[in-house]
């Protein structure tokens, strides 16, 4: 997970138990050290089992580090999806060109946390 808000990071990390996925979560704060992950660790990166991105990160976007990614022909098997409290139908647009495979508006409570939680253990590999 590549988010600078350690609250959102808390929530989704408890609600991925509360909806009773047994998922690891590895969380960096911007962009840059994603980005960094997948250049010095790329063997490694490509054997996760799902990519959580904050549209808005700090030092790379989501859009940057997408398509850095893609400018290093680095191709994670995981799938990537992508959370921000607005996206729009443009930026959808540009996301899903990049590889991303699910927009996913941040939840307003725990209860949508759950739900999201959810949703995203369907998206990881088995």
């Amino acid at each position: 997970m590549a988010e600078d808000n350690p609250q959102e990071i808390f929530l989704l990390e408890n609600s991925l138990a509360l909806a009773g996925i047994g998922a690891w979560l590895e969380c960096v704060g911007d962009g840059e050290r994603l980005l960094a992950r997948f250049l010095e660790k790329a063997p490694e990166a490509r054997d996760l089992d799902l990519i959580v991105l904050d549209v808005h990160l700090p030092k790379l976007s989501a859009e940057e580090v997408l398509t850095r990614l893609r400018e290093e022909g680095i191709a994670p098997r995981a799938p990537i999806v992508l959370l921000s409290s607005l996206v729009s139908p443009e930026q959808r647009r540009v996301f899903e060109a990049l590889g991303a495979h699910g927009i996913f508006v941040k939840p307003m409570d725990l209860d949508e946390y759950v739900t999201l939680a959810r949703t995203l253990g369907a998206l990881m590999r088995p």
